[in-house]
């Protein structure tokens, strides 16, 4: 009585399982055989990157700048530790004795290769014809009170000082806060460099709390960016994979009822994670902040093929079939759409290759290796085990299924007001996307429980900024820096970042060059100008440079044949796209005053604000390419064009919702969310093509009209999609826990457009089909179905 309903695939996937069943002890030992390979890939070549240089591409024209700059001048890789005294003045003995402790300690760190601080400022004073260049005190611990004021005086004066070293009234107030910065040179031979670095840091800040209690420290720079990356990625892997997996325990105990299904299932995710991660691995590729989320990801996908196999499989059990028979019936149903949704899914992945951000395209390269290794395994390893473990199956159908059975007999019965109810609600949260905005900081990256964000709000509350921008301004000559005409023009450039109320700070060259002007004509006040000769400058610069201890050169700002100088602006708190309106401001200036000097300016805030733009306009061309890829899939898949062209409404109505919601709840969309269309348009499009094929079975196969197809789906695959959704959702809701907000925001977004997948295949979706073939019947037209 079965064989008219059993097709010539099914027939050679009823062969296959049987094949697979027989064989089960050679499929398990071979599943373990590349677990331990898999393992031991792991274990031998995988680490974790931390540079915040891997976000961007090699040919980044932000990071070529960038790259060109820290060439040509000191890199800044810096650590900055922020001295904040409890009585407010950094100018008593026991703070400035602190200040000293910690310059003289920060020469120790590992990789260091400069200090600066106020205690270790260079400071100018004349003595007859001589230059004197040295520090303003020789013991701290036991300076005078009017060595006290002198130094509060000069400092406080000093512009190469003032909110970078010290605060000034502009922010915290004058000599509130004071800064020492420490300047690493990273070989890069090694990824522990830069963790090795902080933890020196972090000793040091210990030992500084043990000798001056009365000090509140904070940490922040470069330095500790990358290593928060690196932090991040590795804290989301000790705790939100192992809480994903406690999730699909809970959710698959509770939903199945079946020790032996959770146990294989929790196999097979974890086979698949491992495997994607052991050949990343050996291929060379570090984990970062984005692949870190991999396992949970993949942990996530790879439950939804189990879950479709396990449901039939227990639905077969359930009416009458052996174990043996369910399981073949199982695969004979759900071999198609599960290899279906597989590819659409990794699919989806791939397209993020089109991002600018490597990481986003490991990303995307790892959960694809990932997506497809999980279909292997769910059709190998999955029915092997289940043929050998013992289940128990209820005759009567789960809470789930019964809930599903109504609700497709609801929804066939009033397909037209829940038509017209479920495109409305669609179409109001597709119109709340227009209130998104593409803006971000790369400092709010990280949330409050992370400690370089909470130091470096510190930092630009009180001192200085994190966000600069730098510009290489080079004459072309050697000794071009000297000449009276190029100094006028960077005091020019100074007068004018100094109108704009975003800047903080300004550090050129030019307030060294008044000073040493200064001091060379006997500390005359009216004498801090810029030299009046290339002559005289070039004198007063290699006077001053003779004087300057080692460590303490000026190659952080003058070019090694003096044709050049590096000029930086430090910003208050700004967005990315207030970053990239600075920064062409202050090139549009360059081209109108000195158009043989301008170019781009560059700094880890500029590359970050251009990435979130690189990224959204690359994934246009991703999101399109995984779009065309499925539906020519679907379309072939489902043989049928009508219903191929007919599923794009479900599969894209829930990017809308998904960003449509974002907009009501956050409605800022940062770098990585750029690639969540093509990655999300990958998974919900699973739910879909589960659905048709049921409703095309029952049509071509069972022979149901539109009404009891609708009923059949919901009763046979209704439960296998709550679930997997379940799942989804709160593996994505899980890594939208983690502090590090490209993944979180990602995340979230994704988890709200696998809820509205769910809804749209539940309502849109089915009520769609009735219509058309209601439609077509009317008209005397053949049924999208039939064709």
């Amino acid at each position: 009585m079965a064989k008219p309903h059993i097709t010539r695939f099914e027939e050679s996937i009823g062969r296959y399982g049987e094949a697979i069943i027989k064989l089960r002890w050679l499929v398990i030992a071979a599943s373990i055989g590349i677990l331990a390979v898999s393992l031991w890939s792991m274990k031998t070549f995988l680490g974790f990157t931390t540079d915040y240089r891997v976000f961007f591409g090699e040919d980044n024209p932000q990071l070529v700048a960038f790259d060109n700059l820290e060439n040509t001048y000191t890199k800044v890789d810096t650590v900055m530790f922020l001295l904040e005294p409890d009585d407010g003045d950094v100018f008593t003995r026991e703070t400035l004795s602190a200040i000293e402790f910690l310059t003289e300690g920060g020469w120790s760190l590992p990789y260091s290769t400069r200090v600066d601080s106020i205690t270790n400022f260079q400071h100018t004073v004349a003595d007859g014809d001589d230059l004197v260049v040295a520090e303003m005190a020789e013991d701290w611990d036991n300076i005078s009170d009017t060595e006290l004021v002198t130094i509060r005086q000069v400092v406080l004066n000093e512009p190469l000082l003032l909110n970078r070293v010290v605060s000034s009234d502009k922010l915290a107030g004058a000599g509130k806060v004071a800064a020492v910065v420490v300047t690493f040179t990273f070989p890069k031979d090694d990824i522990l460099e830069v963790p090795k670095a902080v933890e020196a840091a972090r000793e040091l800040e210990r030992q500084l709390l043990e000798k001056h209690g009365h000090l509140k420290t904070y940490m922040t720079g470069p330095t500790m960016l990358n290593n928060a990356f690196s932090e991040a990625a590795q804290a989301d892997l000790k705790t939100l994979t192992p809480l994903m997996y406690l999730v699909v325990i809970l959710v698959m105990w509770l939903l199945l009822r079946s020790w032996a299904g959770v146990f294989t299932t929790l196999s097979i995710v974890t086979l698949s994670a491992t495997v994607a991660l052991g050949i990343i691995a050996a291929l060379g590729i570090k984990l970062t902040p984005p692949t870190a989320s991999t396992p949970t990801i993949i942990t996530t996908l790879a439950v939804a093929d189990s879950i479709h196999l396990l449901v039939s499989m227990i639905v077969g059990m359930r009416e009458g079939k052996t174990k043996r028979e369910a399981i073949i019936y199982s695969l004979q149903l759900n071999m198609m759409p599960v290899f279906l949704t597989s590819v659409t899914t990794a699919l989806g992945f791939l397209s993020m290759n089109f991002a600018d951000s490597p990481p986003l395209q490991e990303l995307g390269n790892i959960s694809a290796i990932g997506v497809m290794a999980a279909f292997f395994f769910s059709v190998t390893l999955l029915p092997a085990m289940m043929s050998m473990l013992p289940i128990k199956v209820r005759t009567e159908p789960d809470w789930v299924a019964k809930l599903m059975g109504n609700l497709g007999g609801w929804v066939a019965s009033k397909y037209k007001p829940v038509l017209l109810v479920s495109a409305a609600i669609c179409g109001a949260l597709i119109w709340c996307m227009q209130y998104n905005v593409a803006d971000d900081r790369f400092a709010e990256y990280f949330d409050e429980r992370v400690r370089f964000r909470t130091d470096t709000q510190f930092l630009q509350d009180n001192i200085s900024g994190i966000y600069a921008a730098a510009w290489d301004i080079d004459t072309g000559e050697d000794w071009g820096i000297a000449e009276p005409e190029y100094l006028q023009l960077l005091e020019r450039f100074e007068a004018f970042w100094l109108e704009q109320p975003e800047t903080i700070h300004v550090d050129s060259i030019v307030p060294m060059m008044k000073r040493v002007n200064r001091s060379m004509n006997g500390d005359d006040p009216d004498a801090y100008a810029i030299p009046a000769s290339r002559a005289l400058a070039v004198d007063n610069l290699f006077l001053y440079e003779m004087g300057l201890p080692f460590g303490l050169d000026l190659t952080n700002q003058i070019n090694l044949d003096k044709s050049g100088s590096r000029f930086t602006v430090t910003f208050s708190n700004i967005s990315s796209s207030e970053t990239r309106r600075l920064e062409a401001l202050g090139r549009g200036w360059l081209e109108t005053h000195a158009p043989e000097m301008a170019g781009e300016g560059t700094g880890p805030a500029v590359m970050f604000s251009h990435i979130a733009k690189r990224n959204i306009e690359s994934m246009y061309f991703g999101t399109t390419f995984a779009l065309v890829g499925i539906s020519l899939l679907l379309i072939l898949a489902l043989r049928n064009l009508g219903l191929g062209m007919l599923s794009l409404i479900p599969n894209l109505v829930p990017l809308g919702i998904g960003f449509g919601v974002w907009a009501l709840w956050d409605g800022q969309i940062i770098f990585t969310m750029a690639a969540v269309s093509g990655m999300t348009l990958g998974i919900i499009v699973d739910d879909t093509i589960h659905f048709l094929s049921k409703y095309l079975r029952a049509r071509r196969v069972l022979g149901y009209d539109a009404v009891q197809a609708v009923r059949y789906t919901f009763e046979t695959v209704g439960s296998a999609i709550v679930v997997t959704t379940m799942i989804l959702i709160a593996g994505f809701t899980i890594m939208g826990t983690s502090p590090f907000a490209p993944n979180s925001s990602m995340a979230q977004v994704t988890a709200f457009a696998i809820a509205g997948a769910m809804l749209a295949d539940f309502f849109l979706l089915p009520t769609l089909l009735i219509w058309f073939a209601n439609r077509r019947s009317k008209k005397g037209d053949v049924d999208l179905a039939s064709e």
